[in-house]
């Protein structure tokens, strides 16, 4: 049995009919009445426990893209990674879900993820283009499906300088394969950062709000 819709803004622990969990966010000031963007977020590898996905939230993705006052989404994995089929099966359900039980804009859905969740929004964003508006892959390296795609969305790709799971230069050479066929990839490198420094993810997302908010607002 399908779970109502949350209503009052805040934080939501959800799990859909199929049982795919997720946790929600609705933002200040949140009314049914107005319309809003979407942030899907793929969170990181690891055991996932119940509404796993939340920790992404917490950490990186509503503190860094609050000032979109968008409704923000993160899902449990359940397929053992993001970058497979049944896996973009059950992100597109969801994603069809929300857009039937919230006021969503589905022309600006937002598509993120870091680590593990930063695979998959490559993998989702090469796949899946027309459902997303914008991907922001964090602390990650390009599924090689990335490189056949046609891309008509912007790519604004983050990461750690110390990454000592996805090392910075074979992630900095995909990027270059991509630029050399014509995509337009932003790439920012963060300073210092390892791969389990995640809170400070959330500074450089805020650096991309304007850019994002403009790309939204066209």
């Amino acid at each position: 049995m399908q779970e109502p819709a949350a209503t009052e803004a805040g934080w939501h622990k959800l799990t859909t009919a199929a049982g795919t969990r997720y946790t929600l966010v609705l933002p200040a000031g949140y009314q049914p009445n107005q319309t809003y963007p979407l942030v899907l977020a793929l969170h990181y590898g690891g055991p996932v426990t119940p509404w796993y996905g939340a920790g992404l939230l917490e950490k990186i993705v509503e503190p860094g893209l609050r000032a979109l006052d968008a409704i923000m989404v993160a899902p449990d994995c359940a397929h053992g990674g993001w970058d497979n089929k049944a896996g973009e099966a059950e992100v597109l359900a969801l994603l069809d879900l929300l857009l039937a039980q919230y006021p969503i804009e589905p022309e600006k859905t937002i598509l993120t993820g870091y680590s593990m969740g930063g695979k998959g929004a490559w993998y989702l964003a090469a796949r899946q283009q027309a459902r997303f508006a914008i991907a922001i892959p964090m602390a990650s390296r390009p599924m090689p499906i990335a490189l056949t795609a046609e891309w008509s969305i912007p790519i604004y790709a983050l990461h750690g300088e110390q990454d000592e799971l996805f090392p910075l230069a074979a992630t900095a050479a995909f990027i270059e394969e991509l630029r050399a066929q014509g995509i337009t990839v932003q790439f920012d490198v963060l300073h210092g950062l390892s791969h389990h420094e995640l809170a400070d993810f959330a500074g450089a997302l805020q650096g991309l709000v304007p850019m994002i908010a403009g790309h939204l607002s066209r």
